[in-house]
């Protein structure tokens, strides 16, 4: 959520084939860690707004914005803005991102329960190195220093998550 009637999710995640999902259809659950438990609050969605620029075949642009019928009571996320993205560019890429979602597990069902994975910034030039149809607005995250040789992901099903930076107490989606 990154304002009390806005919440930020993947364009992927809300359209099909080229059409938005009917806002009349959706609802998100705030304030809960098990898709299962009910939730501080449940809010339908007024409206889907896509990214103009959204490209489906390469993921560019892959941000929607679902306008709440009202106001969470929730707290927002602050988004990062110029300063904290030069200062994530410039401090110790590692693990200063995390991703979290209720995706698939190792035992490939959806998780019940709110995973989250830390994992390091990854510069643009390390990152064209693996991906070549990444936009200078794309910011990439990965293991690239696994801890005792065991690699951390996110997992199908956690698109749509947020993906959040953290410096000292303060944290930036």
């Amino acid at each position: 959520m990154v304002a009390p009637r806005w919440v930020l999710t993947a364009a992927h995640c809300v359209r099909t084939n080229g059409v938005d999902f009917d806002a009349g259809t959706l609802f998100v659950a705030l304030g809960h860690l098990n898709r299962y438990a009910t939730p501080a609050e449940t809010i339908a969605v007024r409206a889907v707004h896509v990214h103009d620029g959204y490209r489906s075949d390469i993921y560019q642009n892959d941000l929607a914005l679902l306008e709440l019928e009202r106001p969470s009571a929730q707290a927002a996320l602050d988004l990062a803005k110029n300063a904290e993205m030069e200062r994530l560019r410039r401090g110790s890429p590692d693990e200063a991102l995390r991703a979290l979602g209720w995706g698939q597990t190792e035992n490939t069902s959806m998780s019940t329960l709110l995973q989250q994975v830390d994992l390091d910034y990854v510069s643009p030039s390390q990152c064209a190195r693996h991906w070549n149809n990444l936009g200078s607005g794309q910011l990439c995250a990965g293991e690239m220093n696994p801890v005792a040789g065991v690699d951390q992901d996110t997992c199908r099903g956690d698109s749509g998550g947020p993906l959040v930076y953290r410096d000292g107490d303060r944290t930036w989606l």
